[in-house]
């Protein structure tokens, strides 16, 4: 994943913002730390998430557009890079207006 801040930033906003449920931030925070789409099976055992909660939060992710997924034999999943970016945005702006 090539954001354009770094990878800690993004967990942490993903770890803060409400919109997730934990399965959902499970499943961002894995993506992530893939430079190349993945499939459903790889995600499904680094996690240990059932079949049901894995596609019932991936489904929610891919409506809200913050994963996108393409057909190649499988689907393979990959962050959608922009739509995260606000997720990050409203992270610092959280921040600063918590300095003040």
């Amino acid at each position: 994943m090539n954001l354009p801040h770094s990878q800690t930033l993004t967990i942490l906003a993903i770890e803060n913002y409400s919109g997730f449920s934990e399965n959902q931030k499970q499943i961002l925070k894995t993506i992530i730390n893939f430079e190349n789409e993945i499939p459903s099976d790889v995600i499904l055992t680094v996690l240990g998430l059932s079949k049901q909660a894995f596609h019932f939060s991936m489904k929610r992710l891919l409506e809200e557009g913050y994963i996108v997924r393409k057909k190649v034999k499988v689907y393979l999943y990959k962050i959608n890079e922009a739509k995260l970016l606000s997720v990050v945005d409203t992270y610092n702006t959280q921040q600063l207006l918590l300095k003040k």
